[in-house]
């Protein structure tokens, strides 16, 4: 078998720094008694998840990862060959590893593996710091592999953003919704220190973060935040010992926005939402019912425009904008994100192009998430996110 090509930096599942955020803290208790402790040691022999493959023997190429390479359809950019995708959300190296047999059995010519993203823990400022130094030092290229702002409807959302239609930025909330019934979750939490067993409510942050920072061109500059207890994941904590259904954070931004929005949460909510409000007219994408998959517009009777008829405005995609890639990715996963990611990665590793998501809005969604779980230690204390752009900020 050939390994063609590995991609170990790559960020899956909505977790920031490169994959997941994690910080000095550990599993977290209900928020009655939250405490400080020391973060649990990572199971180096993780069992297989309990979803299987079984693709045909013998393959032209067989792509193995997690959750974008799962939400890519390989198989429509290489139509001339024999394609296995054998991408599962959520896994971790360990895990994949224990599934090499199978991939073995596929009798594969070329496998192509992107993973690491869901190994990839920062505890605290100073690994921030860390990883910022080590870009720098060697001059590699990185990427944070969000998908989130690159679904149709939040490209849509920065493209009127970009426009000026919305004046000057004042608030901008988001929330991302991962509830589920208890077998889904156990599925999704298969050894009882997987990221997703212990991790606080506040690191999965990226989903409901990135989309915002994105569309505003924004960054974080403090941050505050508090956590509820839910009472349906108190009863499985068996294999997820943490019972809080969400952490909200409020984040003043450095173009002077308001911005407020979750880390993972686990609401009885059927959608996730992103919404922008300036000072002549806001955008939102709720994601939910017949508007699932539009773009509300909204002017007051006094800002809008003469050339726009109403002020309230159901708005599809314009894909043409994007260019010919954005109707390849309209098949993708994530609502076309998993495509722009794997896009993204050839126009910075082969073509040399900057990429939004960059180490600095890496470790800056990162430090958000580490200082909003501490924030919600402490109900909601207030904390400054170093810039770590900035050698002064990173001492």
């Amino acid at each position: 078998m050939l390994f063609s090509a590995v991609v170990c930096m790559s960020f899956a599942a909505g977790c920031s720094h490169g994959a997941s955020v994690q910080s000095e803290t550990a599993a977290p208790q209900t928020t009655a008694s939250v405490q400080e402790t020391t973060a649990p040691a990572l199971q180096t022999s993780a069992p297989a998840p309990t979803d299987t493959h079984t693709p045909d023997a013998g393959c032209d190429a067989l792509f193995y990862g997690d959750s974008i390479t799962k939400g890519n359809h390989f198989d429509t950019y290489f139509p001339q060959l024999r394609i296995v995708d054998f991408g599962i959300g959520g896994a971790t190296i360990e895990s994949l590893t224990e599934r090499v047999p199978e991939v073995s059995a596929c009798h594969p010519a070329r496998i192509f593996v992107m993973a690491g993203g869901n190994n990839l823990y920062s505890y605290n400022e100073q690994e921030c710091v860390d990883l910022v130094r080590c870009v720098e030092r060697t001059g590699r290229k990185y990427i944070i592999a969000e998908n989130y702002p690159f679904s149709l409807q939040n490209l849509e959302m920065k493209h009127i953003a970009d426009s000026g239609a919305l004046g000057t930025f004042l608030y901008a909330e988001g929330e991302y919704n991962h509830s589920g019934p208890v077998e889904m979750l156990r599925e999704l939490t298969p050894y009882r220190y997987h990221w997703r067993a212990w991790m606080p409510r506040t690191y999965y942050v990226t989903h409901a973060m990135g989309p915002l920072m994105f569309i505003t061109n924004s960054m974080p500059r403090y941050v505050s935040a508090r956590a509820a207890h839910s009472g349906l994941l108190e009863k499985i904590r068996d294999f997820r010992p943490n019972d809080d259904g969400i952490g909200r954070m409020f984040c003043e931004m450095d173009n002077g926005m308001i911005a407020s929005f979750t880390g993972c949460t686990a609401m009885a909510s059927s959608y996730s939402r992103y919404r922008v409000c300036g000072d002549l007219a806001s955008i939102e994408w709720d994601g939910f019912g017949e508007t699932a998959k539009k773009v509300r517009l909204y002017y007051k009777d006094y800002t809008r425009p003469e050339s726009v008829p109403e002020c309230e405005n159901l708005l599809e995609p314009d894909l043409d904008y994007w260019g010919e890639k954005a109707k390849e990715a309209v098949h993708a996963g994530h609502g076309g994100g998993d495509f722009w990611i794997v896009q993204n990665m050839i126009d910075c590793f082969a073509n040399g192009k900057p990429v939004f998501f960059d180490v600095y809005k890496g470790v800056a969604m990162s430090a958000t998430g580490i200082l909003g779980w501490r924030s919600a230690l402490r109900h909601g204390e207030n904390f400054r996110i170093p810039d770590f752009s900035v050698e002064e900020d990173r001492k």
